[in-house]
């Protein structure tokens, strides 16, 4: 049986050609058993000009089998397996199979270091002309591209092709002479065209050479120049030096003559004046250091004298205005209720006149505005610096009994729990508690309970250890809690993922994997998906299992989302973070 679309033979057990992926059409061939080879041969080429390669394939199939030595079928053939309809455009393919050319750079000529290396022997002019830049005046690229190698490989692989395809081959041998012509000129296609790359090679050598001698001439002038704007350049450097040589220069003019002079090495007298240049330089650095030994002795003294000044200054400051001023000043501060300066300077004060008792005042007041405002925090720490102060014991617990009252009302249970807890006989604070412990299931009881669920927490650290500790990732019944808030009410149960989103319960199903829900396949490979314990991306890597291979397919039967990744569960506690370009949905 042969394929429909391609015409290759297929076995009669496959669904789809393995050959072009054309699903395999049912199609009953009848050849007439009485048509002669003649018949047969011409029904062949017909069903090839129409396309028919399947059918056609029949028929030559045919004429193989009653004559062997039948040229016409395995030019047939040929034309099958090439998909092409006549005879003309089978030579043509094969003339031009082999077609398409690639340059072959060679050297068309060596660089010509002799003339080179005289130029640079007679030009160079050290620190002026130097050898390096007379070399890149003389760059040039002497490279050609040349067909010649390609056009004989093309030449190899048509002849290797007649030789190694067996319908070729069988051309080649049961054809008559007209096709025996036909397939040398196949050959001798690719012959001319060697023919004409040795002669465009040739060519393009040849000019390549006479364009490198005519680029050495025009160069030779271009050094010449150079050479000549040298020695001008070198003449002008000489007349300036000697020229500020004479003169009585500050010392950052004649560093510059000196590098000058460095530059122009043993031209006529240079190492004189080099020497002359020197020695005025080292008169200035001298000079230069003596005047500023005496400036910075002037400062010293002056500075000494201001020192003085400012020391008797001070310490009448200090000793006799200051701590007066500072005590009018902080007492008015008090008297406006500016207790946080007030407080301060009363710090500094110390045992100046009564400083330490209106300090512990200050305190106290600022307790009590605090407590009035509210601001339990800041009244408790004003209390608790003056402890033992008048009834501040008691203020410290009417603080903590408010604000715990207050957290209450907001239900951030955790906070309020632990400040009655520490005042449990003060007021009503034991019956707050008892409400508490009636209503809320609280964290620093989750050790002595045993539960099995998965928990959201006040934060993603803090959930990943609770889950790991107590819970090991086992679904069963889960506990909702209240995003920011540290408590689980009792009997609200609903699966909650770890970074902030609800999901419905029958998506998480324990130790198992659960209800697959589609397939995915790694598209990138390395460190960038990486296969974890728990759908957090920990920067200490210390959920991490392995890291996904590319290409490797995953089942998925759970899908989260947080605020920089989705999360895919492809097996139990095994979560993988994917971004956009990362996996691809397969099923």
């Amino acid at each position: 049986m042969y394929c429909s679309k391609c015409g290759n033979k297929i076995l009669d057990s496959d669904k789809f050609c393995p050959f072009c992926g054309a699903e395999k059409e049912y199609k009953k061939i009848t050849i007439d058993n009485d048509l002669s080879l003649e018949a047969l041969e011409k029904r062949a080429f017909l069903l090839i000009e129409e396309s028919d390669f399947s059918t056609a394939t029949e028929y030559v199939e045919r004429i193989v089998s009653l004559d062997p030595e039948n040229c016409n079928a395995y030019i047939a053939k040929a034309l099958i397996k090439n998909r092409i309809n006549n005879i003309d455009s089978l030579y043509e393919h094969y003339k031009n199979l082999y077609s398409k050319d690639q340059f072959n750079y060679i050297e068309s000529c060596p660089e010509d270091s002799e003339h080179i290396n005289k130029i640079i022997n007679d030009y160079e002019i050290k620190n002026y002309l130097d050898e390096e830049n007379i070399r890149k005046l003389y760059e040039y690229d002497r490279n050609v591209g040349t067909l010649l190698e390609c056009r004989e490989k093309q030449k190899k692989l048509i002849e290797s092709e007649f030789q190694n395809d067996i319908n070729l081959k069988r051309i080649q041998e049961f054809s008559d002479k007209k096709t025996k012509n036909r397939i040398k000129d196949i050959f001798k296609t690719y012959d001319n065209r060697i023919a004409e790359a040795k002669i465009n090679d040739e060519t393009l050598i040849e000019d390549r050479k006479k364009s490198y001698e005519d680029f050495l001439n025009k160069t030779d002038d271009i050094a010449k120049k150079e050479y000549e704007n040298a020695i001008k350049n070198r003449e002008t450097d000489y007349e300036n030096v000697a020229k500020l040589v004479e003169k009585d220069n500050d010392i950052e003019t004649l560093n510059k003559t000196r590098n000058t002079l460095l530059k122009l090495d043993d031209f006529k007298d240079s190492r004189n004046y080099l020497e002359i240049v020197d020695e005025k330089i080292k008169e200035k650095e001298q000079l230069l250091l003596k005047r500023k030994q005496e400036e910075k002795r002037k400062k010293i003294i002056i500075a000494s004298l201001i020192l003085l000044a400012i020391t008797g200054s001070v310490l009448y400051y200090l000793f006799i205005y200051t701590p007066a001023n500072k005590y009018k000043n902080a007492n008015e501060l008090l008297e406006n209720r500016n207790y946080k300066e007030a407080i301060q300077i009363f710090k500094e004060l110390d045992d100046y006149k009564d400083s330490k008792e209106l300090l512990l005042d200050s305190y106290y007041k600022q307790g009590i505005s605090y407590l009035d405002n509210k601001n339990y925090g800041d009244a408790l720490r004003s209390f608790e610096n003056i402890a033992g102060y008048k009834d501040t014991d008691n203020l410290i617990k009417e603080v903590k009994y408010q604000n715990a009252i207050e957290m209450l009302d907001k239900e951030l249970v955790n906070d309020s729990y632990k400040l009655l807890s520490e005042i449990p006989e003060y007021k009503d604070a034991q019956g707050y508690i008892d409400r508490i412990n009636n209503e809320y299931l609280l964290l620093e009881n989750f050790e002595n309970k045993d539960l099995s669920d998965v928990v959201k927490f006040l934060n993603e650290e803090k959930a990943n250890y609770y889950i790991e500790k107590y819970y090991g990732g086992k679904g069963n019944n889960v506990i909702k809690t209240t995003p920011g808030s540290g408590y689980i009410k009792r009997n609200e149960r609903i699966c909650v993922d770890v970074s902030l989103g609800n999901i419905s319960l029958n998506q998480y199903n324990g130790d198992g994997n659960g209800k697959l829900i589609f397939k995915i396949k790694i598209e990138k490979a390395g460190d960038k998906v990486r296969i974890r314990t728990t759908p957090v991306a920990l920067e200490n890597l210390s959920n991490k299992v392995s890291n996904a291979k590319a290409g490797q397919v995953y089942n998925v039967y759970e899908i989260l989302h947080d605020s920089n990744y989705t999360w895919y569960r492809v097996g139990n506690k095994r979560w993988m973070a994917t971004e956009k370009g990362w996996v691809s949905i397969i099923e």
